[in-house]
């Protein structure tokens, strides 16, 4: 019984005493496309969208980008600035948030040089005093078309 009144009265100060500050929740909004096709040796952008909160600061937001279902980091984001001690070194100097784009809600990450071994799955993970959501997004690899000129061949008849 005091468990059921607890919840009832946690709930009641969700509800009337604290609305913004401690029972505000938000979501990852927008991954899609979930699955990506990036040319080998390009840019891509891996897309991260999020409902910002309006009384959300970068002060207290963490972004982390890494490969799903294990611990490598791919792009850290915290205390108002990149934080890539812990980034793989697979992707040393070739990821890029836009810290500016965060309160608007955008955490995609931006991967210089796509290699072949950055096929994956990638998660994103937004995380502030409102809350934490995570999203994933599929990233394929492909190679450039190489078109050539159709062969010539030529005979020289010597006489």
């Amino acid at each position: 019984m005091a468990g059921v009144r607890r919840r009832h009265f946690l709930s009641l100060l969700c509800l009337f005493a604290f609305p913004l500050l401690f029972c505000h929740s938000f979501t990852i909004a927008s991954l899609a496309p979930s699955t990506m096709v990036a040319l080998f040796g390009r840019d891509v952008i891996l897309p991260c969208s999020f409902t910002p909160h309006p009384s959300m600061t970068l002060l207290r937001m963490v972004v982390t980008w890494q490969l799903l279902d294990t611990d490598t980091v791919v792009h850290s984001y915290y205390y108002q600035r990149d934080q890539l001690d812990r980034q793989d070194p697979a992707y040393l100097h070739r990821t890029k948030l836009f810290p500016e784009e965060l309160l608007e809600g955008n955490a995609s990450l931006q991967l210089n040089i796509v290699r072949l071994d950055d096929e994956a799955q990638y998660m994103c993970t937004v995380s502030n005093e409102f809350g934490s959501s995570s999203g994933t997004v599929k990233l394929l690899v492909a190679g450039d078309l190489w078109i050539f000129d159709s062969p010539h061949l030529t005979f020289t008849l010597c006489i």
